[in-house]
């Protein structure tokens, strides 16, 4: 769905290459390697609702970009709040789902 997106959009193939996958790429992994730093100092609880809310609120960036058409600084706007923040929940989730992890293994506190 993206691709037809970027191209009504009127980016070219070009573009599209060059910013959602080559600088994409990189913008998740910085993001990956944030959720992780952050996850170590502040705690899984409070970084899994940071990263949900990242998550919901990175889809607002593509509405910016329909706003501004074939504006290349929209473009890059939209792919980096997506996935940063696509990073940022998927390395606070596996180190959730990690079963060795000192995460993992702490109990999660009951509410009751």
């Amino acid at each position: 769905m993206a691709g037809p997106f970027y191209l009504d959009s009127g980016y070219s193939k070009a573009d599209i290459a060059t910013v959602s996958k080559l600088y994409g790429i990189w913008a998740g992994i910085g993001g990956a390697f944030l959720g992780g730093v952050c996850v170590a100092a502040f705690g899984f609880r409070r970084m899994l609702l940071v990263a949900a809310l990242g998550v919901a609120l990175s889809n607002l960036a593509f509405l910016l970009m329909a706003r501004h058409p074939s504006e290349i600084w929209a473009f890059y706007a939209a792919i980096t709040a997506d996935n940063v923040a696509q990073g940022f929940a998927g390395t606070t989730l596996y180190g959730r789902s990690c079963p060795r992890s000192p995460i993992a293994t702490s109990p999660l506190p009951s509410s009751r």
